[in-house]
């Protein structure tokens, strides 16, 4: 763990596993993947396809780790994510499961990263209501 005194160099934070946000935005006439790192604010990329938006965050993340050391700013370590695995296992309809299926083909993604993709628009939208209703 890190110490107050303890002076990292980009490696170092550039190995870390940061968790990573996936996303897909539509517009008129197509869409785009956005990857971000919540951790990083501003650290973002985006790409035709899901493959193509996290290679771009990975020169994303070395950029801004290495911008930020230069500039003499802290880089906050990953967000401890312990107690959580990943994992999550769901009992669907096969009606639903079929469905969710034939949209990722289409897409061109997998299952996992379509579900993954439909989950975290799901909690941002929701996230979204609640601040409005704060508001």
């Amino acid at each position: 763990m890190k110490t107050p005194e303890t002076t990292y160099d980009s490696s170092y934070y550039i190995s870390l596993d940061y968790p990573v946000e996936l996303s897909r935005w539509n517009e008129e006439g197509g869409g785009y993947w956005v990857a971000e790192i919540p951790d990083l604010p501003g650290c973002a990329a985006d790409g035709e396809t899901q493959d193509e938006a996290l290679e771009a965050l990975g020169e994303a993340k070395r950029l801004w780790i290495e911008s930020r050391l230069e500039n003499g700013h802290p880089v906050p370590e990953p967000a401890n994510t312990q107690g959580y695995s990943g994992r999550l296992l769901v009992r669907m309809p096969k009606s639903l499961h079929r469905k969710l299926a034939s949209q990722s083909k289409r897409e061109g993604a997998s299952l996992n990263m379509y579900v993954v993709s439909l989950l975290s628009g799901g909690v941002a939208d929701a996230a979204h209501g609640a601040a409005r209703s704060d508001a």
